[in-house]
């Protein structure tokens, strides 16, 4: 057996034996990412983290959250390692992480920072760690940002148009959630594709998002990217929804860095009122902006991870 199988295999059992006691763990180096050690308290805690902001992360099997809670600690340390390359520091605006730390502890149903960071304690992380992981994303998306709003292509007067021209007396909205994932060659995108779909079929798609998706911000929400017109979409897209029920997921679809799978969780038709052309447009070019952020994020990552040595003991 190969000793990383070993590392594996013990980390499972002390995970099962002490459960949330991170004390009682012996810290042993499970892999390198360049020259920075990844041990087992490391991977614990990026469990813990992952359990924190997905609720569904503590419905899989412990090697599936080993395996989930490494490839988030490698994303994690890539991005660090690109960030400091462009600075000196990882502090970020205090209302901006105020906010962020807000909507994570509001979603648990907490009122303060004060109880966010008790109840942080009591499983096993602390408020620094979770401050730093979330200056890491924003930091990371802030780069995006710089590197590639130029490149951001959005057709707004041909959108103005449509906007202005539409007749329909309803319009769609689609609920969606999103899987995005990538292949190391094109000779294992059959036998990938397989996995996704046996983990849809048996641990639902949200799961099935942790387990394979690529982005940050699906792993996060489980690929919920909430209520979406239809009018916001791309042809491909949108000729792909038309023809899906309600539960239904997509094939993959190809997009810049990877492929796309999508599930409508609902579909609902509002009536069509007077339309706020500006309005209507600003929210439009912000979703599309978004996505193809999203999209330059990942083929970024996926090209800065190629020159980073991952070793594991």
């Amino acid at each position: 057996m190969k000793f990383k199988n070993i590392c594996k295999l013990l980390f499972f059992f002390y995970f099962f034996l002490i459960g949330d006691n991170l004390k009682a763990i012996e810290n042993k180096i499970l892999f390198k990412i360049n020259d920075e050690i990844i041990t087992s308290i490391d991977i614990f805690n990026e469990i813990n983290y992952l359990k924190l902001i997905n609720l569904n992360f503590s419905n899989l099997e412990i090697n599936k959250m080993y395996e989930i809670s490494k490839k988030s600690k490698i994303r994690e340390i890539v991005k660090k390692k690109e960030i400091l390359k462009y600075t000196d520091n990882l502090n970020l605006n205090k209302k901006i992480l105020e906010d962020a730390l807000s909507s994570i502890y509001s979603n648990l149903e907490l009122n303060s920072l004060d109880e966010f960071s008790a109840y942080l304690n009591n499983i096993g992380i602390n408020l620094e760690f979770v401050e730093n992981k979330i200056s890491i994303e924003l930091i990371w998306n802030d780069l995006i940002l710089s590197k590639y709003k130029d490149k951001i292509s959005i057709d707004t007067i041909n959108l103005r148009k449509q906007l202005e021209n539409e007749t329909n007396e309803q319009e769609k909205l689609y609920l969606l959630s999103e899987l995005i994932f990538n292949v190391e060659n094109k000779s294992s995108l059959e036998k990938k594709i397989n996995m996704i779909k046996k983990d849809i079929e048996e641990q639902g798609f949200s799961n099935a998002v942790l387990i394979h998706s690529i982005s940050t911000n699906s792993i996060n929400d489980g690929g919920k990217i909430g209520w979406v017109n239809e009018n916001s979409l791309n042809f491909k897209m949108k000729s792909t929804l038309s023809k899906m029920l309600k539960g239904d997921y997509s094939e993959p679809i190809i997009v810049p860095g990877g492929f796309l799978i999508l599930k409508i969780d609902d579909i609902k038709k509002v009536e069509v009122q007077k339309i706020d052309i500006d309005k209507q447009l600003n929210q439009i070019v912000a979703e599309k902006t978004n996505e193809q952020l999203n999209n330059f994020s990942n083929i970024y990552f996926n090209k800065i991870k190629k020159e980073i040595a991952i070793n594991e003991k």
